[in-house]
Parts: structure tokens; sequence; C-alpha cells
């Protein structure tokens, strides 16, 4: 969703925002200017104005455990022979995480109980965005429908809106797949991954709504 996400603004952004040549991850090596970047007085001044456009962009908590668990885990423990620290995951091996040990999914969950913080793949996403210390004006769930809700986004912000992007769509119906057969007659392991993300559940109960996944994996 990330990628989507920066895709879309750096469509949007009428060559304001630019790619360097030779970038290996594309759009997340943009020349975006964050919010951290901006003058203090200013940053306050945007956080708190309704003038300005705050988008926060969530994911169902399983479906994101999941999407990190396959990509940071599965994918980078089998494509690699050392967890190095460019690597995501690396976060982890202060408290233990081995590749050996981790890669099977329960006992990943097992692992992830035990460990004091998150890096931002796993991190609960609402205080990240501190939500609900400052307004957002729109709050958008990243799943197979993303692309029809940017368009209604695009049409606030007086934007042409990009073509679609078919490769999202299948990527996020796959992951779904994906996570339905990891679930498949375990709903234990549902309610544990839920359990830590209790923050998300708090201010956005729908991000923690299992009824229909509980359904599919029974």
């Amino acid at each position: 969703a990330s990628t989507t996400t920066k895709q879309y603004f750096f469509d949007i952004a009428e060559g304001f925002v630019t790619i360097p040549e030779g970038a290996r991850y594309g759009v997340h090596e943009a020349n975006w200017q964050r919010l951290a970047q901006v003058e203090p007085a200013a940053r306050r001044f945007i956080l708190k104005s309704p003038d300005w456009t705050h988008v926060f962009f969530w994911k169902h908590v399983v479906e994101r455990f999941v999407s990190g668990y396959l990509d940071k885990v599965v994918h980078d423990c089998g494509n690699n022979e050392v967890i190095t620290p460019n690597l995501a995951i690396s976060f982890y091996n202060q408290f233990g995480f081995s590749c050996e040990k981790h890669t099977d999914f329960e006992a990943f969950i097992g692992f992830m109980e035990t460990v004091p913080k998150y890096e931002g793949h796993f991190h609960s996403q609402t205080p990240l965005c501190s939500i609900g210390k400052y307004p957002v004006t729109d709050s958008i769930k990243a799943d197979e429908h993303l692309d029809s809700r940017l368009e209604e986004l695009s049409k606030k912000l007086g934007a042409e809106h990009p073509p679609k992007q078919e490769k999202t769509k299948k990527h996020s119906t796959d992951a779904k797949s994906k996570m339905v057969n990891l679930l498949k007659g375990r709903p234990d392991l549902v309610g544990r991954i839920v359990d830590m993300f209790h923050e998300d559940c708090e201010k956005i109960p729908e991000a923690c709504d299992v009824k229909d996944l509980l359904a599919a994996i029974a």
C-alpha cells in the first residue's frame, strides 16, 4: 500500500516531485518534502489547520501483519543468507530473531508477542500517524478497493486521477488469498494477532473486524 499511495501522490504532483536517475526503489527515493523538514511553526499550523488535507491510510491489522510476515520474514529469510542491517527484519535481531527459529508463521507470532517494541512495518498504525492528536480529513482503507477511494480523493483535490494500477489490485487479491491459507482452521492465531494491535482497534474498530475473515478460514 505504501508504494501505491506514494505512486499516486507522485503522479498528481505535476512534476514537483522527482525520482533520481538510477533509483533502485522508484517513488520511495523521490525528493519528497517530509513534514519533519518543515519549519516548526509552519508544521504546527499545517497539522492543525482545516485548510489542509490530512489523509490517513490504514490497513486491516491481520492483513497488514501477514503481508509484513510474508515480505519481511519469508521472502527476506529465503533470499538472504545473512540478515543484514538494510533489511527491516534485522531490527528484531536485538530481541533474538532468527530465520531458523521464526520463519514458521505461528513461531513468528509467538516471537512478536514477546518483543517490547516494533519498527515501522509491524508497529501499530495509529500512534505512528498521531491519530487522535491532530485532525484527519480523510481516512482511507488500503485494500482491493483502494483505487476507487483514491479516485474520490482526486476529485476532492481537483487533480486528474492517474490510470488504474491493475497490478496493485491483483497483489491485494493475492495477499488476501495467502492470508486465508495461512490462517485456515486457526481462529486462535487471528485473535493473537489482533491483540497485538489494541491501539489500532481502539481508534479504528474496522481495522480489527475479523468477522468475514473468521468465516473464510472456518
